[in-house]
């Protein structure tokens, strides 16, 4: 676990002789700039890797049978937010306070216990899911739910181990196991498609393949980090939870947020218009991934910023956020409004269309969830995160409001409007509450 060493402690030069401290903030902005650069790389690689899958299964299928693919892992992304704000969000802020070696191991050992719990229950849905589809009978989603059961346990452990080694800042690790995982799903989905089996299912067990091994690899090399206690297994998800349910409020809000554009569009206008959404939204996925992981290098930065400096410290560190969250994400969006259709073009052979009135929309949007990253993990760090739930709850009933009444004259690009009005009532929301807070004594 990199420790950041104490603000008092002076360094000895090589003659012995002592020199003034650095700065404690000099010290962790410098660590900060190459953690992210690191964070920047592992996800670029993750990003890449899903353009070329989603691509090739484009290429090999209707805009239907993807439009089916694209909800699918809509579906793995309610169990990768269920993990992520019931374990692997808190897990983040925890460990960093966890100086004991044996404890840090069993609150190690009590997240992999709750992850394999969720992965149980996981499977229990999917298998109820998929019974109450079938049960209907004819139904076009039949076939969703149970090739879904294996990805959901493989590709979330995947996701647990990430987790893992951005909680300790080990970014060089989470590049190197993220890069293998890619070159193995694409090898095999570059394998499918020599053979002409490029299909819904056979995609999962490509993403599936990859995960396998890297999974393999982290769960051995990181097995002496790992011990259980069932007493801590149960106090330490109550002491998740602490943190936990304002994440849970927040992200299913957001998930929920996420969501309603692709279900809405497929129960009023049928799978082939979430196809047209699904390749616009993919085209923004590039700098989307990269705010994640600048998110997963943001949570414990300002965590130790708050504890070590208090707000104005704290301050201070989310407007460098603010900066370069903004203006990194500015430039994408002009280069997702001049180049997306073409991008759409050479990925997915396929243009959407109104392709580059939607992909303005959804560029924006994406700005300003940006924009409003910083201040979110503030609250956080001052213990003011059910603040972030209030925003959201606000911002979702914007959309919602707004999807509804445009979706079936305006169809894709009337829910990509409604999603950044949604988005720019949270931004808005916030700011008032962060500035509200800062104030305070």
């Amino acid at each position: 676990m990199t420790e950041i060493p104490p603000r008092d402690v002076p360094y000895i030069d090589g003659d012995g002789t002592s020199s003034p401290p650095i700065p404690w903030h000099a010290r962790l902005t410098s660590r900060i700039n190459h953690r992210y650069a690191f964070a920047l790389l592992d996800q670029g690689v993750y990003s890449l890797g899903n353009f070329v899958i989603y691509a090739l299964m484009k290429r090999n299928n209707s805009m239907a049978e993807y439009g089916i693919f694209y909800l699918a892992l809509r579906g793995l992304d309610l169990f990768n937010q269920l993990y992520g704000v019931l374990i692997w969000g808190p897990m983040i802020f925890n460990l960093s306070a966890i100086k004991d070696d044996l404890r840090y191991a069993r609150y190690l050992g009590s997240n992999l216990a709750h992850q394999i719990v969720g992965s149980v229950l996981g499977v229990v849905l999917l298998v109820s899911l998929a019974a109450v589809s079938h049960a209907r009978g004819g139904s076009a989603y039949d076939p969703l739910f149970l090739p879904l059961i294996v990805p959901s346990i493989l590709i979330m452990l995947r996701e647990f181990t990430r987790r893992i080694y951005f909680a300790q800042m080990r970014f060089g690790a989470a590049f190197r196991t993220d890069s293998a995982t890619t070159l193995l799903q694409v090898a095999a989905m570059a394998w499918l498609a020599s053979r002409h089996a490029v299909t819904y299912s056979n995609t999962l067990w490509a993403l599936c393949f990859g995960c396998f091994f890297t999974d393999i690899y982290c769960f051995w090399t990181e097995r002496r980090h790992f011990r259980f206690s069932l007493r801590d297994i149960r106090s330490d998800f109550r002491l998740n939870l602490q943190l936990g349910r304002w994440f849970l409020g927040s992200n299913m809000l957001f998930v929920v947020s996420q969501q309603a554009n692709p279900w809405l569009l497929s129960g009023v206008l049928g799978p082939g218009s979430v196809g047209n959404y699904a390749i616009c939204e993919q085209v923004i996925n590039f700098p989307r991934v990269a705010l994640t992981s600048m998110q997963n290098a943001m949570a414990p930065s300002m965590a130790r910023a708050a504890a070590d400096g208090g707000k104005s410290t704290l301050a201070k560190v989310v407007r460098r956020m603010d900066i370069l969250l903004i203006s990194g994400t500015a430039f994408m969006v002009a280069l997702i409004i001049a180049f997306g259709p073409w991008v759409q073009r050479v990925i997915f052979h396929a243009t959407a269309n109104q392709a580059r009135l939607v992909l303005g929309l959804l560029a924006f949007n994406l700005l300003a969830y940006a924009a409003a990253l910083a201040q979110s993990y503030g609250l956080t760090a001052i213990n003011r995160a059910q603040l972030n739930v209030y925003a959201a709850a606000i911002g979702l009933a914007a959309q919602l409001v707004v999807a509804v009444a445009v979706v079936r004259p305006f169809g894709v690009p009337g829910v990509a409007f409604a999603l950044l009005i949604g988005n720019s009532v949270v931004l808005a929301a916030r700011i008032v509450y962060y500035m509200r807070e800062m104030r305070r004594p």
